[in-house]
C-alpha cells in the first residue's frame, strides 16, 4: 500500500473511532437510524494515529467539505505549526463510511464505525494488520453543532 493511500486509511480510522463514542448509547443490534448529515457543521475529533494528524482537532465542515482543522491540544498544535496536516487530511463525517468501506476493502484487520443513537457516526477504528504496530487509526467524533 502506498503511503498516501496508508496516510488516507489511518484517516479515516480516526474518523470512525470519534463517530463509535458518540454510538455508545445505541442499542447493541439495533440497527441505528439513518443520518442526514448537514452541509455546514463542526465537530470536534480525538484521533489516536502514528502519524501527524494525532490529538484533538476542531474540524469545520462547509458545503459538505472540509474547510478548517483547528489544534485542540498540545499534540496537535505541533502537527499544525509544522505544516504537517491540512483540511483535507480530515474526514467529514460522512466520509467515515467510506473510509472504514475502504479499509475493509483492503484487508484490514479492524474497520469499526461505530453510532450514536439517532445514526450519526462517533467512532472510526482502522487497523490494517493486528501485527503492526503503527497502522492502526481511531477516530472519536464529540461536539457535533450546526451554524
Amino acid at each position: 500500500m502506498s503511503e498516501r493511500a496508508r496516510r488516507r486509511v489511518l484517516r479515516a480510522v480516526a474518523t470512525a473511532t470519534a463517530l463509535l463514542v458518540l454510538s455508545a448509547c445505541h442499542a447493541a443490534g439495533t440497527p441505528a437510524p439513518a443520518w442526514t448529515e448537514p452541509s455546514d457543521y463542526t465537530y470536534d475529533a480525538a484521533v489516536t494515529v502514528f502519524g501527524p494528524t494525532a490529538g484533538r482537532w476542531r474540524i469545520t465542515v462547509r458545503g459538505s467539505s472540509v474547510v478548517s482543522a483547528v489544534p485542540l491540544d498540545a499534540e496537535a498544535e505541533t502537527a499544525s505549526r509544522e505544516g504537517l496536516v491540512e483540511p483535507a487530511d480530515f474526514p467529514t463525517l460522512a466520509q467515515l463510511e467510506e473510509w472504514r468501506a475502504q479499509a475493509e476493502s483492503e484487508g484490514a484487520d479492524l474497520a469499526r464505525l461505530s453510532r450514536r443513537a439517532d445514526g450519526a457516526p462517533v467512532t472510526l477504528e482502522l487497523d490494517m494488520s493486528a501485527t503492526a504496530a503503527d497502522d492502526d487509526y481511531h477516530l472519536t467524533v464529540s461536539g457535533i453543532s450546526t451554524p
